[in-house]
């Protein structure tokens, strides 16, 4: 593990590690840089998509995105999609930048703890992976009983587990272990912890849509 997203895919381009689990944010990017394939991606609740949730404090008098207008808020990281890149989206929607919108940003590096941030009134909103807000909310719903869901966004490509293309041959045996985890017992124990039904094959082309939203973001 490292603070950032960017510290992990240095260490993917520079083939210091052979796989990870990554954000669907950061894998474009690192797509963008260097040849990566996508061995496995998790399939939650039947889907291989996720959303963004834009979430607010339950006292913050916060009911619609707009209403952020002078509010402090959270990003989990500069390369996440649901944590970052989808606010800065709906930003750009409104004529607002983030710092001329908000009063304050901070950046928490987990989605857990952005939402540990709202949750105890230190922030007035954040936005943060759904798949991680569902879990918390089933396994420790305490940790979200002050926080409200402003708006999901639109379903984008589930975050994968890649690797280095040239790393593909020694790394067979990984992805068939990922593939045959919900046929195992310990395996299919694991995954139903983590409210994943299996892993299967993924595609590149499912994280075009992010890859048209960074594009809109940098013009």
């Amino acid at each position: 593990q490292r603070k950032t997203y960017q510290e992990i895919n240095t260490l993917l381009e520079s083939g210091e590690l052979d796989f990870a689990f990554i954000c669907s944010g950061a894998y474009v990017e690192l797509a963008s840089k260097c040849k990566t394939n996508i061995l496995a991606v998790p399939q939650s609740n039947g889907k291989l998509t996720y959303q963004a949730y834009i979430i607010a404090h339950s006292k913050s008098g916060v009911n619609k995105f707009e209403d952020f207008k002078g509010k402090s808020f959270a990003f989990t990281d500069m390369l996440s999609n649901s944590g970052r890149l989808y606010a800065l989206k709906r930003l750009k929607e409104i004529g607002e930048t983030d710092k001329s919108f908000f009063s304050s940003i901070v950046f928490t590096y987990g989605h857990d703890n952005s939402i540990k941030l709202v949750n105890n009134g230190l922030v007035d909103g954040a936005t943060i992976d759904g798949l991680i807000f569902n879990f918390i909310r089933i396994n420790n719903p305490e940790q979200v009983s002050n926080v409200k869901i402003i708006e999901k966004s639109e379903n984008y490509g589930i975050p994968p587990i890649v690797s280095r293309q040239d790393k593909t041959p020694k790394l067979e045996s990984i992805r068939n272990t990922l593939f045959n985890m919900a046929d195992d017992s310990v395996g299919s124990l694991i995954l139903s912890k983590l409210q994943i039904d299996k892993f299967v094959a993924g595609k590149d082309s499912s994280y075009n849509s992010i890859r048209k939203m960074m594009s809109l973001l940098k013009e």
